[in-house]
């Protein structure tokens, strides 16, 4: 069961679209490629692009899945 500041969040959330936000500010992360260290960190094997379910489980690890 949700709380009602849990409800309030999820509201706000979708009201103003910050999931989307999120997920198109990072599908541009991955297109765009910027450099530097973040490059490592989005592909810790260094094979130049990561899989849709590196993709997948990097947006639920922080915590940017649809609620």
């Amino acid at each position: 069961m949700s709380s009602p500041r849990e409800l309030e969040a999820a509201e706000y959330l979708e009201k103003h679209k910050i999931i989307e936000l999120m997920d198109n500010l990072t599908s541009m992360l991955f297109f765009y490629r910027p450099g530097g260290t973040f490059d490592s960190i989005l592909d810790p094997s260094h094979q130049g692009f990561i899989t849709y379910s590196q993709y997948k489980e990097g947006k639920t690890t922080i915590m940017l899945q649809r609620l």
